[in-house]
């Protein structure tokens, strides 16, 4: 089945929507974070959200490269497990020492966590709303 150019402005139209989504989900969690509770709260979530939202981008521009054919089946397999240890490491890490420091605040760090879940629901829910009104964007 071949892709139309219309078709491919169209997903990077609903990519672009996505993604400003997930940043609106992140500064409403950060924003209600930092009026209603501590500071440390605040910190939290914005490392859970800023964590998350590179991971989306990290992951973004890997799935293109290897879509576009730029890469190797055996190389991107290879990439993607060793960048999974790489970022997880990291995270892993960097989470360890500041709960040690005692900077972090767990239930706020799911919260910020969990910016692209929520933005997904989201994105769910205007385009169930976008059909339900018959406008269903593009038609194939």
């Amino acid at each position: 089945m071949e892709v139309t150019p219309l078709e491919v402005r169209a997903a990077e139209g609903e990519t672009i929507f996505f993604i400003k989504l997930c940043f609106a989900v992140y500064a409403t969690a950060l924003a209600v974070t930092s009026v209603f509770f501590e500071s440390g709260a605040a910190l939290s979530v914005a490392l859970g959200g800023g964590v998350t939202l590179l991971n989306l981008r990290f992951l973004s521009v890997f799935l293109k490269t290897v879509l576009s054919g730029g890469v190797s089946e055996g190389y991107a397999r290879m990439a993607a497990v060793i960048s999974f240890y790489v970022r997880f490491t990291a995270f892993g890490a960097s989470l360890y020492f500041l709960a040690a420091k005692g900077m972090v605040n767990f239930p706020a760090l799911a919260v910020g966590l969990s910016v692209v879940p929520v933005a997904v629901l989201a994105f769910a829910v205007v385009k169930s709303l976008k059909a339900v009104k018959g406008d269903y964007g593009r038609a194939y």
